[in-house]
């Protein structure tokens, strides 16, 4: 029944909402589960400024997931996210950095990254 509010929302441009209904369809709560429509919600509370939501559209670029795999786009995600705070963004944009993953490899801008994850506790990244 939460997936019937969270599209509710959804449609009347609620990031929250979109955000939620994306996570619905992720793991297939409420709903069927479809990568598709969970990154197309994921985007549009996305492209609102939602950092978690900015993340976890890097994560479907990254990984083909509802999208075509499209590394570059993954690691602009990364980066407006990681520019709020992510932690996981920061900590992602840095790995493709390292790795030349849809971005040329830099490891000075990388060390950056992993020094404002780590900042934040971000283990891996210390």
């Amino acid at each position: 029944q939460a997936a019937q509010w969270y599209a509710k929302a959804a449609d009347q441009g609620n990031m929250d909402g979109q955000y939620n209904l994306g996570s619905c369809y992720a793991q297939g709560e409420g709903v069927p589960r479809d990568e598709t429509r969970a990154a197309e919600y994921f985007e549009l509370a996305a492209r609102q400024g939602m950092a978690e939501a900015q993340f976890n559209v890097g994560v479907c670029y990254q990984s083909g997931k509802g999208v075509d795999q499209d590394h570059s786009r993954g690691f602009d995600w990364f980066t407006k996210a990681g520019e709020q705070g992510h932690t996981k963004a920061q900590y992602n944009a840095a790995r493709c950095l390292q790795l030349g993953q849809g971005v040329e490899e830099d490891p000075v801008k990388a060390a950056a990254w992993l020094e404002k994850a780590a900042s934040k506790g971000a283990a891996r990244a210390q």
